[in-house]
């Protein structure tokens, strides 16, 4: 869209300027002609842009931002302001593009809108207002047609036509633009960006040479087929097209820009002076000529051309014809190496080629494509006409059309006799009214250094304008010293190390230095003026130096915690003499960032590594052998590594270093000696003019060198060095013979499966069964392998020459030995005439599969015993283990059988006392039990007798009745006798008989035949309950099961012992006795330790409410009285023998009540 805008600056808002308008939606930025920008006399900003365009092509060209500016539409008072717009000085827009209202009456649905545009205005384009002002661009109305048609749209600005091409325009003649410029501002050099440049290396190392390509080979090609020399004697040649283009018709285009560059020329006379003057140059030699041929379609081009001043010749105008998509400049790298070069001989000699791209011409069909349009005779006003050039003039193929013959002129040399030898014409300016006999030869410049031809040295000379000290003008200082072969390397790092400070405060670019820097800033801009006093010889071999016979090159570096850098000397030997020259020096200030001292030194030598091989490489001089100094031990190990591995910075460097250098190549210099540690601290001028920096050191001036051999080896923990964590993943699955074995349950099942696998391993094919032998050696076989497990260093140091454990050893004491690779106790047994097996047992760990199945196999051989018995039956059959105790406690604990076995009987909370044991009078409720039999002697026959006991289940005292027999009438007639001497009974408590403790055959027989139902009905008549528990249920009695087994326990032992020797009025009195002897016992024993405390309470208390205990018969019984013919004497001595175990036995382990005391514990 097309709009006539009013445009103003803020610096004078009724200043207005009347200008097309393009609104471009596929521009990201806006953008105002340089004209009108003058015009408005508003505030500009220079900047760099970086343009990307349709093309596909990014350019950086130099502009202005121009900021707040306003537009508003040809009749309207709305204004727009307008973002940071750019400067161009060309706008392209064919005018014809521009609609107006004569184009809308030419489509009916735009009629009604024509007024509203108005006719095509005399004034250019002035603006181009891209999407960041999007007001601008917001359509307010829309006016559309048919399909293809062009249609209205309204904006702030005013109303436009989109689509629409003049009718009256010829269709070949138009000229398409296609608008889409990407831009972005370059950024500002910030602080961060200048102490990069300064810390970081230059590109030291050219790149690699590039092998010729397919489009190379194309072009030589076309060289080879088509050049020839005309008639005029220059080579012509056609242009190397990658591909002959069908090329559009840009005449319009052109016209544009000649337009515009008519309006430069009109405002700047002089600048239209020397622009006619150069282009009469240009058809004056023939390098254009006019042409009135009608171009062949397609194969037409026309260039726009500008002019521009050299920057050092101010007066000097060259005329740029634009046929060139790119410039192609010259890199620092080809100055360096050709100031090297120019070293090298005695004699130097430079001159200038005239004219290079002038002397060869273009083929007449391809002289078309470089047409240009220009005014007869400089006359801006008259019609331009077509010219085109006739040779290859800043095109891209220029260069390499253009090496050929040439005429060469300018001449300087340092040798008179050179000079007098070349035609006076030819010669340089500066020498053609020289006396070569009696005038000095002048200075000149080669390659941006000073060449004082006469003294054939190179020299400085610095002239600097007035610059402020601040960041701005150090900057502007330090960068304009151009030193590219690093001769004043050592003073210029002063400078850098100020700015990088002024860096690193944070400093603006205006403020003032703070005093310290300050001081040193003009410390070091005094020093400057001493520069001049600095000459260095030119030529590597000075007068009289004879013939090289060797070269050699040295390299330093060294580095400080200000900065680092290298230095290159040149080192030639003839027949008698030496002679050293500085080749190259490099300084750099040391990062601002914490880097260690090695790895600056590292830097370093990669810096002097890549400029030894760019010398080498480029230098036209036969190098024998090259070295390599520093004064770091650690580098020189770091380099001549050849096992370990470091982290990525120094493999990396290291890396570079070893792909151009040897480790036999570096050597160790004193720092004293190091030229290059001037370099990496920096020098004031007099201290470089005197010091070694320019000369090298002393060493190098000798006929003979000798290397310094220093150890440099890396020490042990290096943190450089990167420790290799490797994960190794086997491929092949080994056998794992201890998991394997953890899967026996038996040893003798593992001792089977090994020899098995022993006799495979032998290739005895035989399916006999095992003999003893084999299992012996499978056996054998799996305890060196428990051994190899778990004794592995002990084995190690037991087969050594010495044979011994050291005295700190926890196997020590067993004095081990080796014997068929088994270690054994040795023991002091070795006299012995005992087994091996006992002698010296096969010593085993207490863990590992081996030894849990060995201890298994024992302990089921002795039937589960406790572990000291299977302790012993290991040693008995030769294995001792060490922590054996341990090891077997742990498997009995684990073992099944062992558990069931010895498992602690179940604990349950005892239950609330019943009725039957709430205080009643003695007997009221009693338990029954029987036992026996007892034989008594009834003249010379015997008898069965048993007893029947009663215990009193409140005050725990006992009966005991003898019955004749198990009958029902016997058992009543007991009965009776109980209730007769007690009193009546409530309630009688009895088992089914089978229960009790050393319980007869008989016994259980003569129980099962007694009248349950009898003796129930007999006590029921005497108002007393029998209960019977039930069967295997005795601990619902407990209370007086306990007392009854306690008794009759005891009893039953002491009757057996006197079988046959009572009779039944003796064993009666036997029972009345045991039973007074029971119900003495104490109730209580918690008085026991008071002295002053009562007498005991005893069950006898209660019967007979007697508190003294009735004393046995006088007299000492002893066992002879069982064969006593007075039987009271028997009964007596078995009432002592009752009494003595009773206290043993029963009383001692009723101290405690033990079954609350575990219920208390849980």
């Amino acid at each position: 869209m097309i709009v006539p805008v009013w445009i103003s600056a803020p610096n004078a808002p009724y200043n207005e300027t009347l200008a097309y308008t393009l609104l471009d939606t596929q521009s990201s930025h806006t953008f105002v002609d340089q004209e009108v920008c003058e015009k408005l006399q508003a505030a500009i900003e220079p900047v760099k842009l970086k343009l990307s365009t349709m093309m596909g092509k990014d350019s950086v060209v130099k502009s202005q931002r121009v900021c707040d500016l306003k537009v508003r539409g040809l009749s309207s008072n709305i204004s727009i302001s307008l973002p940071p717009a750019y400067t161009r000085d060309f706008i392209p827009l064919e005018r014809t593009h521009i609609p107006t209202c004569q184009t809308a009456k030419k489509w009916k649905h735009l009629v009604n809108m024509a007024e509203e545009i108005p006719p095509l205005m005399e004034c250019g384009v002035g603006l181009l207002i891209g999407y960041d002002c999007s007001r601008a661009l917001i359509p307010r109305r829309v006016i559309t047609g048919g399909d293809y048609e062009p249609y209205a749209i309204k904006t702030d600005l005013g109303w436009s036509i989109v689509g629409s091409v003049p009718q009256s325009v010829n269709a070949k003649d138009v000229t398409g633009l296609c608008h889409r410029v990407s831009v972005r501002e370059l950024p500002p050099v910030t602080p961060s960006s200048i102490i990069k440049a300064l810390e970081s290396d230059f590109a030291d190392t050219k790149s690699g040479d590039k092998s010729i390509s397919q489009e190379d080979i194309r072009f030589l090609q076309i060289l080879k087929g088509g050049i020839r020399q005309n008639e005029l004697g220059h080579l012509e040649m056609p242009l190397p097209f990658k591909v002959r283009p069908h090329l559009p018709d840009n005449k319009k285009l052109a016209l544009a820009r000649l337009k515009h560059l008519k309006r430069k020329l009109d405002r700047d006379s002089k600048f239209k002076n020397d622009y006619v003057r150069f282009m009469e140059g240009v058809f004056k030699d023939g390098d254009a000529e006019k042409v009135d041929i009608q171009p062949e379609p397609g194969k037409v081009w026309y260039i726009p051309h500008q002019g521009v001043y050299h920057p050092r010749k101010p007066d000097k105008i060259w005329v740029v014809f634009d046929c060139s998509a790119k410039y192609e400049g010259t890199s620092l790298n080809d100055h360096l190496l050709t100031l090297c070069r120019f070293r090298i001989h005695p004699i130097a000699v430079m001159c200038d080629v005239e004219k290079m791209f002038h002397r060869f011409h273009v083929s007449k069909e391809d002289r078309g494509y470089l047409r240009f349009l220009w005014w007869e005779n400089g006359d801006t006003n008259s019609e331009p006409s077509e010219h085109r050039m006739v040779h290859l003039f800043a095109a891209s193929s220029s260069p390499g059309c253009a090496k050929g013959g040439l005429h060469l002129h300018k001449f300087l040399s340092n040798n008179r006799e050179v000079l007098d030898s070349i035609n006076n014409a030819e010669r340089a300016v500066e020498v053609k009214n020289v006396d070569l006999n009696h005038e000095e030869l002048p200075v000149q410049r080669v390659l941006g250094v000073r060449w004082n031809i006469e003294s054939d040295s190179f020299s400085f000379k610095v002239t600097l304008d007035e610059k402020p000290a601040t960041r701005r003008g150090i900057l502007s200082i330090v960068a304009s010293l151009y030193d590219p072969l690093g001769f004043l390397a050592p003073f210029i790092l002063e400078g850098k190390r100020v700015l990088q400070e002024m860096c690193q405060r944070g400093t603006g670019w205006d403020e003032s230095l703070p005093r310290e820097l300050e001081v040193r800033w003009e410390t070091w801009m005094k020093d400057l003026e001493n520069l001049e006093r600095i000459e260095i010889p030119r030529c590597f071999t000075p007068d009289g130096f004879g013939e090289v016979q060797r070269a050699e090159l040295h390299n330093f570096s060294d580095v400080s915690s200000q900065g680092y850098g290298q230095c290159s000397y040149i080192r030639l030997l003839s027949k008698d003499k030496v002679h050293c020259s500085l080749v190259m020096g490099k300084a750099r200030v040391a990062p601002t960032k914490i880097v260690t001292i090695p790895r600056l030194e590292l830097t370093a030598a990669v810096t002097s590594a890549a400029v030894s091989n760019m010398l080498r490489e480029e230098l036209e001089l036969k190098i024998d052998e090259e070295y390599y100094w520093t004064d770091s031990q650690v580098v020189l190990g770091y380099i001549s590594n050849e096992a370990q591995r470091f982290h990525v910075f120094f493999a990396n460097r290291v890396e570079r270093i070893r792909e151009t250098t040897e480790a036999r190549q570096w050597h160790y210099i004193d720092t004293g000696e190091n030229p290059a540690d001037h370099a990496s601290r920096g020098l004031k001028v007099a201290d470089l003019i005197n010091s070694n920096w320019l000369s090298g050191p002393k060493f190098l001036w000798e006929r003979e060198i000798a290397t310094n051999q220093v150890t440099s080896d890396l020490l042990v923990g290096n943190p450089e060095v990167r420790i290799i964590q490797v994960l190794k993943t086997e491929t092949v699955r080994q056998f794992d013979i201890q998991g394997h074995l953890s899967r026996f349950s038996r040893w003798t099942i593992a001792v089977n499966v090994i020899a098995r696998i022993q006799r495979l391993a032998k290739r005895i094919k035989t399916t006999e069964p095992l003999n003893v032998e084999e299992r012996r050696q499978a056996a054998l076989t799996l305890i060196k392998l428990a051994q190899h497990n778990a004794f592995q260093e002990e084995l190690n140091m037991l087969s050594q020459k010495s044979g011994k454990l050291p005295c700190t050893h926890q196997l020590y004491p067993l004095d081990p030995f080796l014997q068929d690779g088994i270690m054994r106790v040795g023991g002091r047994l070795r006299k012995a005439s005992a087994p091996l097996e006992l002698k010296h047992p096969v010593i085993l760990p207490k863990d590992g599969a081996v030894t849990r199945l060995i201890i298994a196999h024992y302990h089921d051989k002795i039937q589960h015993q406790g572990r000291g018995q299977t302790l012993n039956g290991l040693r008995a059959n030769g294995y001792l283990i060490v922590g054996g105790s341990k090891a077997v406690a742990q498997h009995i604990r684990q073992c099944v059988r062992c558990r069931r076995v010895h498992a602690p009987p179940e604990e349950q909370w005892m239950a609330d006392l019943t009725s039957d044991r709430e205080p009643t009078p003695p007997f009221t409720y009693c338990g029954m039990d029987c036992f026996g039999p007892f034989h008594t002697k009834q003249g010379r026959k015997e008898q069965k007798r048993y007893g029947l006991l009663f215990t009193c289940l409140c005050s725990r005292a006992v009966h005991i009745e003898m019955l004749e027999d198990m009958t029902t009438d016997a058992f009543i007639n007991a009965l009776r006798c109980f209730v007769a001497i007690r009193g009546s009974v409530r309630h009688i408590r009895s088992d089914q008989g089978t229960n009790f403790v050393g319980a007869k055959n008989e016994m259980a027989k003569a129980l099962k035949e007694l009248d349950k139902e009898r003796v129930a009905a007999y006590l029921s008549d005497n108002q007393c309950d029998f209960q019977m528990n039930t069967p295997h249920s005795s601990h619902t009695g407990g209370v007086w099961e306990r007392q009854i087994r306690t008794v009759r326990s005891v009893l039953s032992t002491v009757l057996v012992n006197s079988a046959g020797r009572l009779d039944d009025a003796s064993l009666r009195t036997f029972f009345y006795e045991a039973m007074a002897i029971v119900n003495n016992r104490p109730l209580t024993v918690d008085t026991f330790s008071d002295p002053t405390s009562l007498e005991p309470l005893t069950p006898n208390h209660l019967i007979t409410m007697k508190s003294s205990i009735p004393l046995p018969p006088p007299g000492k019984f002893v066992k002879e009285d069982l064969y006593a013919k007075k039987r009271w004497r028997r009964v007596q001595y078995l009432s002592e023998q009752f009494w003595h175990r009773w206290r043993k036995e029963y009383l001692s382990n009723n101290t405690l009540r033990s079954r609350l005391w575990l219920l208390a514990l849980l």
